[in-house]
């Protein structure tokens, strides 16, 4: 069965809700650790199937936008996945307290229990309206970036399809799209700004409505974070800037002399090398088969996988228009399927691609036989453990993707690796003055 013949049916919450509440009675009276667990395992396999249609319409509508039926399935998804959670936690509230405690995490795992008890802490009724409100921003924001369209070089582009240029050895091509790319977010900026807005108004209230200071502990909570919280990371944020990002700097300067410029200008960034970047100047088809048999070459682990991946067309990589901007991966339950989405734009981020997110989908191909929905996964920012680890599993076999090109891409992917702490650390820290030497032009 391909991607295409995966079958989306609505689900009723309706009938959900009914079968929840038939279970979550059952637990309740159970008098033996066996009915408990019989009624865990009924529950897991049900809210596997609801995953499941809720991510097939998330997939189809991020690869059209402009599909009538799937947004209508994803307002759907935007309205209904707070309600849906709702009765979930019902039901994790009647297993935290089971008398048979012991005995569930003896069968589930400890760990189960210690992630339900945190989603326990990320959710009241009292903040469903606002969740369905974060949503429909969500989906909203991701629907105004998939409609750009911009005529370049001879091209109808979308942003990603632009971004290519960012790399051209060409200054005035390279300054030319940037300010392009900008100019879209220029043209949109009120409803970006009011999107924003938005979101933050809507995330501060559901917290303080939840007893929190703001949205900080919240946030981590709906992360998943059972083992660390917002101090510790703000000690990881002060040994980056201390460590990581002098050496950051070290690495912009020695940019800056490779490309002979006085000055490195915000459009001079994404150019490493003077006379261009290492690119796989292949197409999609021709890189897809690059990382067959590379995944082939790697193990019999990974040939399974992208055979899989391949034979059921779960992987959807060329920009389009209507599509949703950047990358991700995600997993159907009921076909055990992992999907890989992306946007092809004629860069190394091709390559990327085909091991970041094959990364995190070996991972959960891996775990595509564990029915507990919180055990397929783990948190984000582990997940990122495998993704990044496959991206150098891969070092062997950059010459099928790069040919001659492929210890230029190496070096580059190294010094990415590094470049990327400061950058994840000052988005998500707000600290702008990194003092490296870049101006405006």
């Amino acid at each position: 069965m391909k991607f295409e013949d995966y079958l989306y049916i609505r689900p009723s919450l309706e009938e959900t809700q009914i079968k929840i509440n038939d279970l979550k009675q059952k637990f309740k009276n159970a008098n033996t650790v066996d009915i408990q667990i019989d009624c865990i395992n009924k529950f897991n396999d049900l809210r596997n199937h609801v995953d499941s249609m809720f991510t097939l319409a998330s997939i189809r509508h991020t690869i059209d936008t402009l599909d009538p039926f799937y947004e209508e399935e994803q307002n759907f998804c935007d309205e209904n996945s707070p309600k849906y959670t709702d009765l979930i936690t019902d039901f994790f509230k009647e297993m935290v307290k089971s008398k048979f405690r012991k005995e569930l995490e003896k069968e589930f795992g400890t760990y189960l229990f210690q992630k339900i008890e945190v989603s326990l802490k990320a959710f009241d009724p009292i903040i469903m309206e606002d969740l369905i409100e974060d949503n429909k921003l969500s989906t909203k924001y991701g629907k105004l970036i998939a409609s750009c369209k911009i005529e370049f070089q001879g091209k109808m582009c979308n942003l990603s399809q632009l971004s290519a240029y960012f790399e051209n050895p060409n200054d005035l091509i390279r300054q030319e799209a940037q300010k392009l790319y900008w100019q879209f977010f220029q043209e949109h900026e009120d409803e970006i700004d009011d999107i924003y807005d938005s979101m933050v108004k809507v995330r501060d209230r559901m917290a303080k409505k939840m007893g929190y200071k703001n949205y900080v502990q919240l946030a981590y909570y709906q992360l998943g974070r059972t083992d660390y919280d917002s101090e510790l990371v703000k000690g990881y944020r002060q040994q980056i800037y201390e460590s990581v990002v002098p050496l950051h700097q070290k690495l912009i300067e020695k940019q800056r002399k490779r490309l002979n410029k006085e000055h490195l200008y915000y459009y001079d960034l994404p150019l490493l090398y003077l006379d261009g970047n290492a690119t796989p100047n292949k197409n999609k088809d021709e890189l897809v088969k690059a990382a067959e048999e590379m995944y082939k070459e790697m193990s019999n682990e990974t040939n399974e996988f992208f055979d899989f991946m391949l034979e059921h067309d779960l992987l959807d990589l060329e920009a389009k228009p209507g599509k949703e901007g950047g990358g991700y991966c995600t997993f159907i339950p009921d076909f055990k399927s992992p999907f890989i989405f992306s946007n092809f734009n004629g860069t190394s981020g091709d390559v990327d691609v085909l091991t970041h997110e094959a990364g995190h989908a070996f991972q959960v191909y891996q775990s595509r036989n564990i029915t507990i929905p919180e055990y397929l996964w783990p948190t984000y920012e582990a997940c990122e453990i495998h993704s990044m680890s496959m991206e150098f599993f891969a070092w062997p076999w950059m010459d099928k993707f790069f040919d001659k090109q492929c210890n230029k891409y190496r070096f580059s992917h190294l010094e990415s690796a590094i470049e990327f702490l400061p950058y994840g650390f000052e988005r998500s820290n707000g600290h702008k003055n990194l003092n490296l030497r870049i101006k405006a032009a």
